[in-house]
């Protein structure tokens, strides 16, 4: 008879286990593949079909420079796109539910398109266009609208981490988070901003493009 109930809680002793290991205090239905597919692959597909449909309307206006930072653009929203879609298929694929450390990365991508959007609209976006074709002010509503949905499901998920810390050192971290992020990307706009004064504009691209790839790597490393 010992043996017997043994046996039989060792189903509950995984689960357990395995719920102390997700270590969320979300439910794992709002971190499972169908969620990401509702609040981020969803939001930046049409946020993609919008953004082709506008640099089509354009293009025959743009020059050089302007396309070479529209496919830049363009380029690291499809990567977003497809990060979404490994994301989900892998969550499928291994029946598990994301975790904090997974949601950093369709956070950090929202984030750097945004940050992208903002700072170089104006060099890729030929200026005879802007006053009635493709408003500014449109594709910026457009690009905060949808992106901040991920945004903030991602933002959700990593708020809803279990630190099993004392509340001195959880009041710590968060606020290093608070502070800390928002001052990496006020840095990277800095540093965006001096190059565009002193160098090639081809090098804000390739610097984007790298940190985009980092985040990609850094988000299936730890998923």
């Amino acid at each position: 008879m010992p043996t017997v109930a043994n046996v039989s809680a060792t189903p509950d002793n995984q689960s357990t286990s395995q719920s102390n290991q997700d270590n969320n205090l979300l439910g794992s239905t709002i971190r499972g593949p169908i969620a990401l597919l509702l609040f981020w692959t969803l939001p930046i597909t049409i946020l993609s079909i919008i953004n082709t449909h506008s640099h089509w309307l354009v293009w025959s206006e743009m020059d050089k420079v302007d396309k070479g930072w529209a496919t830049t653009w363009i380029a690291l929203l499809a990567l977003n796109l497809i990060a979404s879609l490994l994301t989900v298929q892998r969550l499928h694929k291994t029946q598990k539910a994301l975790t904090s450390l997974g949601a950093i990365l369709p956070l950090f991508l929202q984030i750097g398109h945004l940050v992208l959007t903002t700072l170089t609209i104006d060099l890729w976006m030929p200026a005879g266009v802007q006053d009635w074709m493709l408003p500014p002010d449109r594709v910026l509503f457009q690009q905060w609208s949808l992106s901040m949905i991920p945004a903030f499901y991602a933002a959700l998920v990593v708020s809803g981490f279990n630190s099993n810390k004392d509340k001195s050192t959880e009041l710590k971290t968060t606020l290093a988070i608070v502070i800390g992020v928002p001052l990496i990307f006020f840095l990277i706009s800095q540093f965006i901003y001096g190059v565009r004064s002193s160098a090639q504009t081809i090098i804000v691209p390739i610097f984007l493009s790298a940190l985009a790839l980092g985040t990609v790597a850094l988000g299936v490393s730890v998923l």
